[in-house]
């Protein structure tokens, strides 16, 4: 879910997002049916923010794209 000004984060200056999650790894090993080997663990809830400030906006990617095609 994202929060904060809706014309700074259209325009990519300023982003902040919450993440509300869980999260399930596994590892399973199996040879000729046989489960050799059977790991698996992960966590019920995972909460964060994520922040992201771009201070020229819109533009911020384009030196990306730029540089790239110069090089070749």
């Amino acid at each position: 879910m994202r929060t904060g000004a809706f014309a700074l984060d259209w325009f990519n200056f300023k982003r902040t997002t919450e993440v509300r999650s869980w999260q399930f790894d596994a590892i399973v090993a199996v040879r000729h049916g046989v489960v050799l080997f059977r790991n698996y663990g992960g966590a019920p809830r995972n909460e964060r923010i994520e922040r992201e400030v771009n201070p020229l906006g819109p533009f911020q990617g384009i030196g990306d794209s730029v540089s790239g095609l110069l090089l070749k």
